[in-house]
């Protein structure tokens, strides 16, 4: 079962040599899950894995064909290979290759042994605002870098925030993404704790990755998204009245920004690049 635009190559490192293995050359045999599941989707499962010929440690995604039968599942993962092949940058996830076996279709990534930001958050609590800071100016700059590009990631949330070795955040799940004005992809998608005004009613642009940018990080702060509500109703309600409720123990600077990053406006809200200008992203710009 072909996908449109297939990657070349699988590009990783034996040693410190970079070796290509062409996306014919993979197969189920070509890597070896190891014990570790990295996390579930509502049709996928992502496993650490070892490439047998190198050992380089990668990260499969392994989607049930029974799923790709789906038309509307197929055609959203040939969206998420073809935007993802091409992104290269430093908070982004890379996606090497994918490959079929009897069962699956496979998407090989790069590994974040770290897991996800919602993982450290859960194990954690609320984050101080000195890390809070580093892991949004690390997001900004991949979400800069998706919206130069004319691309929309639409899913920001933490669960797709990952942390490699370093304690480096990176974006992934590019599922809901699209280019900008993009008429085909205008649906309601991704958390409704993240979803901004706009999207709850059928639209976008590229300052609704600004808002569930904004969400996440006062979910990074207080430990929980700022409009949640246990009925979805209230929820939406406050996602399009409600002002977010913010301790009074957070900097003067965190309320302004989160109050830029969540106004219900769109025009009003705040760009990624303001977002990246702003003082309190840059309290510590070692990382």
């Amino acid at each position: 079962m072909a996908l449109d635009q297939a990657v070349d190559s699988l590009s990783i490192r034996d040693g410190n040599i970079p070796v290509k293995v062409k996306q014919e050359q993979l197969h189920e045999g070509s890597f070896r899950r190891n014990r570790d599941v990295l996390g579930r989707g509502s049709y996928s499962t992502v496993f650490s894995a070892t490439h047998v010929s190198s050992g380089s440690l990668v990260a499969l995604k392994e989607i049930s064909l029974q799923w790709i039968c789906n038309p509307a599942v197929k055609d959203q993962l040939k969206h998420e290979i073809n935007v993802h092949r091409r992104l290269r940058h430093p908070h982004i996830v890379r996606m090497f290759s994918y490959y079929f076996s009897h069962e699956s279709l496979v998407i090989v990534m790069e590994l974040c042994v770290k897991g996800s930001i919602r993982d450290k958050l859960d194990r954690d609590g609320p984050f101080k605002e000195a890390r809070a800071s580093r892991y949004v100016r690390q997001t900004a700059r991949a979400i800069q870098y998706l919206h130069a590009n004319r691309i929309a990631h639409r899913d920001i949330k933490l669960e797709n925030i990952l942390l490699d070795n370093n304690g480096v955040a990176k974006l992934a799940d590019f599922g809901w993404s699209t280019l900008t004005g993009e008429s085909s992809r205008k649906t309601v998608c991704g958390t409704l704790d993240y979803l901004s005004p706009e999207m709850l009613a059928g639209s976008h642009t590229s300052k609704t990755d600004v808002w569930s940018l904004g969400v996440g990080l006062v979910e990074m702060i207080t430990g929980s998204p700022p409009f949640f509500n246990i009925s979805e109703q209230e929820t939406v309600r406050n996602i399009k009245e409600a002002q977010p409720s913010l301790p009074t123990t957070l900097s003067l600077e965190l309320k302004s920004l989160i109050l830029e990053m969540l106004q219900k406006d769109p025009d009003q809200r705040i760009s990624i690049d303001d977002v990246l200008a702003n003082p309190w992203v840059n309290h510590d710009k070692r990382q």
